[in-house]
């Protein structure tokens, strides 16, 4: 009997995603899918501070800063009791 390994499939979005955070920087357009939100909702939390400005003299962005701040730490590195982020998802269920 041989034995055949299992083959991984996994849908277009999840290989997208899992390329984009297997990298230490992404576009303005990846960061805004890794995030799951436009790019215009993107640039306004851009302005607003939500998400971290590009590394300085680019743009783009790190995929590891950008995940952080997804999962509620502030950029100092502690975490944030409840930051806008956070807030926008709950009064979207999404929490």
């Amino acid at each position: 009997m041989s034995y055949l390994p299992g083959i991984n499939v996994m849908d277009e979005t999840a290989a997208r995603l899992a390329c984009i955070r297997l990298r230490a920087t992404c576009s303005r357009e990846e960061a805004a899918f890794l995030l799951n939100i436009p790019p215009k909702t993107f640039d306004d939390w851009r302005e607003r501070g939500i998400v971290p400005p590009p590394i300085p003299n680019t743009k783009r962005w790190s995929v590891a800063l950008l995940l952080r701040r997804l999962e509620g730490e502030a950029e100092t590195g502690t975490v944030a009791p409840a930051n806008d982020l956070q807030a926008w998802r709950a009064s979207r269920g999404k929490a």
